[in-house]
């Protein structure tokens, strides 16, 4: 499975769906300025149910999130998580790396940010994603 392509697809998918929407919004628009018959007050209202429902309201607020972690330590231990939502990236040390462990990650980071670049491999966050825990970046 290419999830690359996949992911090309749904968001093609997801912006032909928000203009099916917007076109909806616009069909309704007009339709209330019509003169009030009971066939255009009915087709209103299932048109505005349908806009109103919940699936609708989720795929206008869809954000795209990348997330990745890493790299690691001989010990295991991960250096850095990232988010990118949207058009914010945040990058952390994990909270769950503590103490010693966590003055060295901030080192190893120092360190290798001064000789070069740190990269990390991300990946599209699922629902599934959101159901497993994982360390929160610092607020602000």
């Amino acid at each position: 499975m290419d999830t690359s392509t996949d992911q090309a697809r749904l968001n093609a998918a997801l912006d032909e769906l928000r203009a099916g929407q917007g076109l909806l919004r616009d069909v309704l628009a007009y339709l209330e300025r019509l003169p009030p018959v009971p066939v255009t007050r009915d087709f209103c209202k299932q048109l505005r149910a349908r806009l109103d429902a919940p699936a609708q309201a989720a795929t206008s607020t869809w954000r795209r999130e990348l997330h990745g972690i890493g790299p690691y330590t001989a010990a295991g231990l991960p250096l850095l998580e990232a988010s990118l939502v949207d058009d914010e990236l945040r990058v952390w040390v994990p909270v769950d790396v503590k103490g010693a462990s966590r003055d060295f990650a901030v080192q190893e980071i120092c360190r290798r940010l001064a000789t070069g670049t740190i990269g990390m491999s991300v990946r599209e966050r699922t629902t599934d994603d959101a159901l497993q825990p994982r360390s929160q970046p610092p607020k602000g």
